[in-house]
């Protein structure tokens, strides 16, 4: 694989823009299908983040965008061989490809001479975007069912330290 990685400081802004690309196989030569993508094949990644730091402030948006990882589907008409799921060739599919974009700020103050306080809000997943994370397949009836595993939706957080 190769990955590419560019950071630029402007006094108190900084962005980082990452690619990388990779392929990632498993290889078992005593299966009839020898190599394929390993559950860990993203193939391509896309990083960017924005920061504004001034003084006890900081503001943070980045974006996490990745092509889908393997997964195994069963085979179109002859879903079910036998009482048993009959899959297509390991990992020979894709999931969705994935998107996130997420929001934090920052604030550090003091409370009197001894205590420190540092007070964060974030949003997680700030567009809403339902991101496919993993599917899976059981019979009931007779039936193929997909269980699909999804990402969390817009996920706000707030959080207060305090240290003394």
């Amino acid at each position: 694989g190769a990955e590419f990685l560019l950071n630029r400081q402007i006094e108190n802004l900084s962005t980082w823009l990452s690619f990388s690309y990779g392929l990632n196989e498993y290889f078992f030569p005593t299966l009839g299908v020898h190599r394929f993508p390993s559950n860990f094949d993203i193939q391509n990644t896309l990083n960017f983040v924005l920061s504004y730091s001034k003084k006890r402030t900081k503001v943070s948006l980045g974006l996490n965008c990745h092509s889908g990882r393997p997964t195994t589907l069963p085979i179109e008409g002859t879903e079910i061989i036998g009482e048993k799921i009959n899959y297509q060739s390991p990992n020979s599919s894709r999931l969705s490809e994935y998107m996130r974009a997420d929001f934090s700020a920052q604030f550090s103050f003091n409370l009197g001479k001894k205590i420190k306080a540092n007070t964060a809000v974030s949003v997680w997943n700030l567009l809403d975007i339902s991101n496919e994370t993993d599917k899976y397949f059981q019979i009931a009836n007779g039936q193929v069912l997909e269980i699909q595993r999804r990402s969390l939706g817009l996920t706000p957080n707030a959080r207060l330290n305090l240290t003394f």
